[in-house]
């Protein structure tokens, strides 16, 4: 990618990567330099503006003076990571990437950890990533739309699991009684067939 080649006559002890492991409510995340050096251990931070800014400020005190490019991975993690890919939330002039989870899985493998999932495995792996130039460059997008963003994806899995819902329902009713969801196209008339007594009840 033309982002990437930019970073070819760099040296790499000025070119640090920041790989991100993304949770639920919190994040994780370490720096180093691409000769592999450790600036950073790894450090949990909560994904709050605070918790971003105290992390952001650790981050900063142990960047070399002569840095060209700070270049940060995180991993898409549904719709969690959003929050961290918003514009303004890294200082102007970082590389902001982002790397499939499949991705991830498999760098794991590779790294011989195949059958183990922690922070901090997974940020071993997004690092060897980041090294290796691989990500997707983020485009960055304000936060009302991150935020809608992830409302739409919270409604759409709930829409998904009440469609799977009512089509395994139909199912069984359709193998039970063949014919009878013909009849049962709403959910209103399926609320009421769920609701009716088994044939042994009725008769106790």
């Amino acid at each position: 990618m033309s982002w990437t080649a930019r970073t070819a006559e760099v040296p790499l002890r000025q070119l640090v990567a920041v790989p991100v492991d993304v949770g639920k409510t919190t994040a994780m995340l370490m720096a180093c330099d691409f000769t592999g050096r450790m600036l950073l251990p790894a450090a949990e931070f909560a994904m709050t503006r605070d918790g971003v800014a105290a992390v952001l400020a650790r981050l900063r005190a142990v960047l070399p003076v002569d840095v060209q490019v700070v270049r940060v991975g995180v991993e898409a993690a549904g719709h969690y990571h959003r929050p961290l890919t918003a514009a303004g939330v890294w200082p102007a002039g970082w590389q902001v990437v982002e790397l499939n989870p499949a991705h991830v899985t498999a760098q794991r493998w590779v790294n011989g950890q195949r059958g183990v999932k922690t922070d901090r495995v997974d940020l071993a792996a997004v690092t060897d990533m980041l090294l290796a130039g691989r990500g997707v460059r983020v485009s960055m997008v304000g936060e009302a739309l991150v935020e809608l963003a992830a409302w739409v994806a919270h409604r759409s899995r709930r829409v998904q699991v009440r469609t799977a819902t009512k089509s395994q329902l139909l199912g069984q009713l359709d193998r039970a009684f063949p014919g009878l969801t013909l009849a049962v196209s709403d959910g209103r008339a399926l609320r009421r067939v769920r609701r009716q007594p088994r044939c042994s009840e009725s008769h106790v």
